[in-house]
């Protein structure tokens, strides 16, 4: 439900939230939460679900938990563009999972931290570093038995792959027939008009237009039933690009102008989420400062008392 109905996952996750006294699974719970929201790109409450889950950590034993938490949390502040924030939660993730003995670590959650790696060193680095981060999720994840969410991370994986080989103009090698299959075995619109999409651009690179939108109307058509501006605001410009070169101005204009109203949206609603995080990020430097003034009375007061024994000792 992740991907295809959102708000029936975070309607569910609602429910084991409430009903559950179990901390660890109240995590899972707000995970799932978190992850819905994200599909619907409502990032602000995706953090929200996220961070809330840090309050039930102290009570869980399990590392594999508390990775899929730090993880998690590494993959917003990603999205955020806020890139040395989010390998400092993947950085604290991996050491535990270095922690557990190599028949324990996790594939599933070492697959995702790649996965983030990968996008942070896309944008911060080159294609070159990402493609070893993709390359070493997809070792994972083929590690891993059939599942939903195997199959749709795979999907992810091969689709950024592409990008990259499209960004370094290898357009023999972005292949996203790889991507289309994985999104078509788990029914995920959202994954699938992704991959769409990366495909016409391969078309577009190589001068044809006409396939290209034949691509772009498709993941369009999907698309519609997901709402992901970011999605929406990649098909518009693509579509704008192929009638730009096809000559045809109205068309051009149409869908130039739906790319920019999609654009501004997408600002607005990042620096909503960018202020909340900044906030957060008080928060927490006040919550550390007072744990801090804290300890230091207690040492002074320890080291008071020891001084009022050893004088009443002396006198």
């Amino acid at each position: 439900l992740l991907f295809d109905k959102p708000d029936q996952a975070i309607e569910l996750a609602n429910e084991v939230l409430e009903k559950s006294l179990d901390p660890a699974t109240k995590v899972k719970a707000l995970t799932f939460m978190s992850n819905a929201y994200l599909s619907k790109r409502q990032n602000s409450k995706s953090l929200k679900s996220v961070l809330r889950s840090l309050e039930f950590l102290d009570h869980i034993e399990n590392p594999s938990t508390h990775i899929e938490v730090l993880n998690a949390i590494g993959m917003q502040h990603q999205q955020l563009r806020m890139y040395d924030k989010a390998k400092d939660y993947l950085d604290r993730a991996l050491v535990l999972t270095n922690r557990l003995e190599p028949t324990d670590k996790p594939s599933s959650l070492l697959a995702y931290n790649y996965i983030i790696r990968g996008f942070i060193y896309r944008e911060q680095m080159n294609c070159d570093i990402a493609q070893n981060y993709f390359d070493r999720a997809l070792h994972q994840l083929k590690n891993l038995e059939a599942s939903p969410a195997t199959t749709a991370n795979l999907s992810t994986v091969y689709y950024n792959k592409g990008n990259c080989f499209l960004q370094t103009t290898q357009i023999d090698s972005a292949s996203f027939e790889k991507s289309i299959g994985y999104a078509k075995k788990v029914n995920a619109p959202s994954l699938l008009a992704f991959a769409k999409k990366g495909l016409s651009e391969v078309y577009t690179a190589q001068g044809n237009y006409q396939i290209s939108l034949q691509h772009l109307y498709e993941a369009d058509s999907i698309a519609s039933e997901v709402g992901d501006l970011v999605l929406n605001r990649g098909i518009y410009i693509n579509m704008a690009n192929n009638f730009l070169a096809l000559g045809n101005k109205d068309q051009y204009e149409f869908y130039d102008n739906r790319y920019q109203k999609t654009h501004q949206e997408l600002l607005a609603q990042e620096r909503l989420l960018i202020d909340e995080s900044l906030q957060n990020s008080r928060m927490e430097i006040i919550s550390e400062r007072d744990e801090k003034l804290k300890k230091l009375h207690l040492i002074l007061l320890i080291i008071l008392l020891t001084g009022s024994i050893l004088l009443l000792f002396l006198i």
